[in-house]
C-alpha cells in the first residue's frame, strides 16, 4: 500500500501541465471559490474518528544525483508503516536539466514548504518540516509521528472516479466530512507510476519513476475552497465534482487519484492537509475509520481460479471448453487457471452438486470465478473474461500460495504439501483438488454428434480437502505461515504425466484469494512474488 500511495502522489505532481478541470480557475483568487462544484449534500451521523493518512512530499528532479537516495527512503517508509503516507513527487528543473515530469506549480509547493535550498527535499502535508530533510528515513519517520501526534485527523475524503478512455477523460466526484466545524479547502491531483526517464545518479536508460504529479484540479497553492469557504458543519458531507483529461503519453493503467483535505490553523494564512485520500482511475475508495484494517498492498502475484462445469452430454460444452482453455493457456497463461467439474456423466464427481447448490450457475456450460457467487455465469469469453480481470486486478490479495508434491513408484501415491502465507489476520480455509489434463473420452458435439475420441481438459479427479469449502487452517496471522498434507492413491485409468495437484486458499468469505498447482511427480510452485 506504502508503494501504491507514493506512485500516486508523483503522478499528482506531474499532472498537473497536462490537465484540463472543469470550471474558471483564478489562480490567485482567495476570496471566491470558483474550482469546481461544491455543496452540502446528505446529512450523515457523526464520525467516530478517520484513519490519518499524510501527503509525503517528494521534490525531486531527474538531474538531481541524490534524488534516487530520497525515492528510495520513501519506499522503505511505506513498507515499514503501510497505509501512512500517500506519496507524491513533484519533479522540477535542476543543475541544468529540463525534467519533462515538471509542472509549473511545483515551485510554487517548493517555495511553501522548502526549509533548504536544492534538491533532494521531502516534506509531508504541505507544511514545513520541523528538521531539514533531504533524504534521511530517520528523519522522514520522526516527521511522521511528530505530524500524527501535533495534528489528528478531524475529517475524512471519499473518492468515486469514472474514466471515458476514448475521451481520456476521468470525472472525479470527492466527498468530505469533518468532525469539527471549520472552514476547509481541498487538493486533488493526477498521480503515475512507472514512468520510464532518465535520470542523473542512477541507471538513466532503465530508471522508472513513481508517484509522478501528472495533473493538479487548480491552480492555487493554498488549495480549492470547499463550500465556497463557508464554514463546515460537523457530521454534514459536501462534494466536489471535477472532470480531468489524461494526457496521451501518460499510462491509464497506472495512474490514480490523490485528494488532500486541507485546514489552517493560522488564521487562514496558510492551509496543509489534515488528511487525505487515494483510488485508482476508474476506481473509489470510501472514508477510511480509525481502526479500520487498510488494505494490504500485497507482495504476491494473484492466481484466479476459474472452475468449469461441464459434460459430455452437452452439445454445447466444448465450445465453452475451447473459450477457456484460450483465457487459461493463452489471454492469462500463468495467472488463471482452470478446474472442470463433470455433471451426469461417467467422469462426475459429488463435488459438483456441492458447487451447483452453492452458485446455482443454471445451465451448462457454466463457470464460477475463485468461488464468488457474483461471479458466476454461462461460459462465454466476454463473461469470463471480464471476472478474471476483476480478481486480478480489482480485488485484495492478502496472502500467497505454494504446493509440492512426491510420487512414491512402489505405493503408487503421492504426498502433496500445501502452504500459504499470509498479509493478514484472517480465518482462512485451504482446498486441494486432483486434476488430470488430456483425458480422451466421448463428447457429444454441437452437431448432435458423439465423438469417441475427444480431449478433455483440466478434469477434477478429486477432492482432497473435506469439502469443497476447504479444510481450516484457523485464524492466521500477518506475516506467518501455514501448510496442510495431503496424499492420495493414482488410480489405475489416471496418467500420472498429466496429473496435478491445485491447492485454493480460501479466506473468510469462502472466496479463493490466491492459489498454487503443480504436477503431481515430482512438481512444485513456490510463493510467487510480484517483480
Amino acid at each position: 500500500m506504502m508503494k501504491r500511495y507514493l506512485s500516486i502522489l508523483c503522478l499528482a505532481a506531474v499532472a498537473f501541465m497536462g490537465l484540463a478541470c472543469s470550471g474558471n480557475i483564478d489562480p490567485e483568487d482567495d476570496s471566491v471559490d470558483k474550482d469546481g462544484q461544491s455543496g452540502v449534500i446528505d446529512t450523515t451521523s457523526l464520525s467516530t474518528g478517520y484513519a490519518k493518512k499524510m501527503i509525503a512530499m517528494q521534490f525531486t528532479s531527474v538531474g538531481c544525483t541524490y534524488c534516487p537516495i530520497l525515492a528510495e527512503a520513501i519506499k522503505e517508509v511505506e513498507a515499514d508503516y503501510p497505509g501512512e503516507i500517500i506519496p507524491v513527487a513533484f519533479h522540477m528543473d535542476f543543475g541544468g536539466y529540463a525534467d519533462p515530469m515538471t509542472l509549473s506549480m511545483n515551485s510554487k509547493f517548493y517555495d511553501k514548504v522548502t526549509t533548504g535550498e536544492g534538491l533532494p527535499m521531502f516534506a509531508l502535508n504541505f507544511r514545513k518540516s520541523s528538521q531539514h530533510i533531504t533524504n534521511e528515513y530517520a528523519k522522514i519517520v520522526s516527521e511522521i509521528k511528530y505530524q500524527a501526534e501535533k495534528w489528528p485527523a478531524v475529517c475524512g475524503v471519499a473518492i468515486s472516479t469514472s474514466y471515458d478512455a476514448s475521451a481520456r477523460s476521468v470525472e472525479v466526484k470527492a466527498r468530505f466530512k469533518s468532525d469539527v466545524a471549520g472552514a476547509f479547502r481541498y487538493h486533488m491531483f493526477l498521480v503515475e507510476d512507472g514512468v520510464e526517464s532518465y535520470q542523473i545518479g542512477a541507471d538513466e536508460d532503465t530508471y522508472i519513476h513513481n508517484n509522478v504529479l501528472r495533473a493538479v484540479a487548480g491552480d492555487n497553492v493554498l488549495g480549492s475552497k470547499l463550500n465556497s469557504g463557508e464554514i463546515l458543519e460537523p457530521g454534514k458531507e459536501y462534494e466536489v465534482v471535477k472532470t480531468m483529461t489524461v494526457g496521451q503519453d501518460w499510462n491509464a493503467e497506472n495512474m490514480r487519484v490523490v485528494v488532500a483535505m486541507l485546514d489552517s490553523d493560522d488564521e487562514g494564512k496558510t492551509f496543509c492537509c489534515n488528511n487525505a485520500n487515494e483510488c485508482d482511475l476508474g476506481k473509489s475508495a470510501d472514508y477510511c475509520l480509525e481502526g479500520e484494517e487498510q488494505p494490504v498492498e500485497s507482495r504476491f502475484q494473484r492466481k484466479v481460479c476459474v472452475m468449469e462445469f461441464t459434460g459430455t452430454w452437452c452439445a454445447q460444452c466444448p465450445a465453452g471448453a475451447t473459450t477457456l482453455n484460450y483465457l487459461v493457456g493463452k489471454a492469462y497463461e500463468g495467472k488463471a487457471f482452470a478446474l472442470a467439474f463433470h455433471n451426469d456423466d461417467e467422469y462426475t464427481l459429488p463435488q459438483e452438486q456441492e458447487l451447483y447448490a452453492m452458485f446455482k450457475y443454471g445451465g451448462y456450460p457454466a463457470y464460477v470465478t475463485d468461488m464468488c457467487e457474483e461471479l458466476t455465469g454461462l461460459l462465454n469469453e466476454g463473461g469470463c473474461s471480464s471476472t478474471i480481470e476483476k480478481r486480478l486486478y480489482d480485488s485484495e490479495t492478502h496472502c500467497g500460495a505454494a504446493v509440492s508434491s512426491t510420487y512414491d513408484a512402489e505405493k503408487k501415491t503421492v504426498t502433496v504439501d500445501a502452504s500459504m502465507f499470509s498479509e493478514k489476520t484472517m480465518a482462512y480455509r485451504i482446498a486441494a483438488y486432483v486434476i488430470e489434463d488430456k483425458v480422451v473420452g466421448r463428447q457429444k458435439q454441437s452437431t448432435g454428434e458423439v465423438q469417441e475420441d475427444y480431449t478433455h481438459r483440466h478434469m477434477v479427479r478429486k477432492m482432497l480437502s473435506s469439502g469443497v469449502r476447504g479444510d481450516s487452517l484457523g485464524e492466521v496471522s500477518p506475516e506467518k505461515e501455514a501448510s496442510k498434507t495431503y496424499s492420495f492413491t493414482v488410480e489405475e485409468d489416471w496418467n500420472l504425466e498429466n496429473l496435478s495437484v491445485a491447492v485454493l486458499i480460501l479466506d473468510k468469505d469462502s472466496h479463493v484469494n490466491n492459489m498454487a498447482i503443480c504436477a503431481a511427480d515430482g512438481g512444485k510452485m513456490d510463493y510467487e512474488y510480484l517483480k
